[in-house]
């Protein structure tokens, strides 16, 4: 069985349809990631969890994985994680291009996973115009049921009603 698929089930206005965009190789990229990350996390016997890959805008992808504690103020999303790893590798860096998010999921018939409230507001705080993919996959004997549906969407789609300070 592969671990991915490359059919993409059209479900809503949001899917990703290769053609549609520029940006075809880091989704292709950012799914290799992800099935590295579920990989590993197999071998060592933990659970899948959701996994996040950014862009940054020199090209370097970077990856994350949620953190979870018994202590929620403690833990940590994916997508933060991978900006986090993003803006300590290059410190210069203000901004990202893309990011890619899945999630474990026990049905392909399940929505995608999409960032939460926080993830968004930091999302948003870096880049307004960036471009998210968001995703799921299943967990199988012999690998994964990966990416059947892929949304796309810019962060400001996300998170419309953005906290703006005043000025």
């Amino acid at each position: 069985m592969s671990d991915t698929q490359s059919d993409v089930t059209i479900e809503t206005d949001r899917v990703y349809v290769p053609a549609m965009i520029g940006s075809e190789k880091f989704v292709e990229e950012a799914k290799e990631r992800v099935v590295e990350q579920l990989r590993a996390r197999r071998d060592s016997g933990k659970h899948d969890t959701i996994v996040a890959v950014v862009q940054s805008t020199s090209d370097t992808l970077y990856t994350g994985t949620t953190f979870e504690s018994s202590q929620p103020q403690f833990g940590f999303c994916a997508e933060r994680h991978a900006l986090h790893n993003l803006f300590h590798t290059n410190p210069e860096l203000d901004s990202f291009e893309r990011l890619f998010v899945a999630g474990a999921v026990p049905d392909p018939n399940e929505p995608v996973t999409r960032p939460c409230g926080a993830c968004r507001h930091a999302l948003y705080e870096t880049n307004p115009e960036a471009t998210v993919y968001c995703s799921h996959f299943i967990r199988e004997s012999e690998g994964w049921n990966a990416f059947s549906t892929i949304e796309q969407y810019t962060v400001a789609e996300l998170y419309p009603s953005a906290y703006q300070p005043a000025t």
